[in-house]
């Protein structure tokens, strides 16, 4: 769902990235996306079981599965939106859905929070995660597809 959000994205604004279009757009977008998800879940799994908190883990991987799929499913009908409808314009559907998945992000980093107090974890530990492991890529790949710093 986010894969075709992303392409009816890529889409509207002309955005092809080395000239390739079509189903074979999607399916990289689709591609990138599944391998983000499980890259991100057998870390998780594996740091578990290395540290012996697993339960700390397993209640972070519920919670990014959650946020995964309520962006997904508000993304799955956006997409429809814009591909089937004329009415509100694309441009609006598509900074709702960019909106949409801030609200889930910000969602997730507020369970992350809580997950830290619940389980006794120091505060810094989640500044360096969100600064090491969430911030840090975007900018990555900010600066890569835009050149702009």
């Amino acid at each position: 769902c986010t894969a075709l959000f992303a392409y009816c994205a890529a889409d509207y604004y002309n955005f092809y990235p080395f000239g390739i279009s079509g189903i074979l757009l999607w399916i990289i977008f689709f591609g990138l996306i599944f391998l983000v998800v499980m890259i991100r879940h057998l870390i998780c799994s594996l740091l578990g079981g290395i540290t012996g908190e697993r339960a700390v883990f397993a209640e972070y991987c519920a919670t990014v599965s959650q946020s995964y799929h309520i962006s997904g499913f508000i993304l799955f009908l956006l997409a429809v939106l814009v591909i089937y409808t004329t009415f509100p314009a694309p441009q609006i559907l598509l900074y709702s859905g960019l909106f949409a998945v801030s609200l889930a992000y910000l969602m997730r980093i507020t369970r992350l929070l809580l997950i830290f107090l619940k389980f006794n974890i120091s505060i810094f530990y989640l500044i360096l995660y969100l600064c090491a492991l969430e911030f840090l890529p975007v900018l990555v790949v900010l600066k890569n597809l835009t050149g702009l710093f």
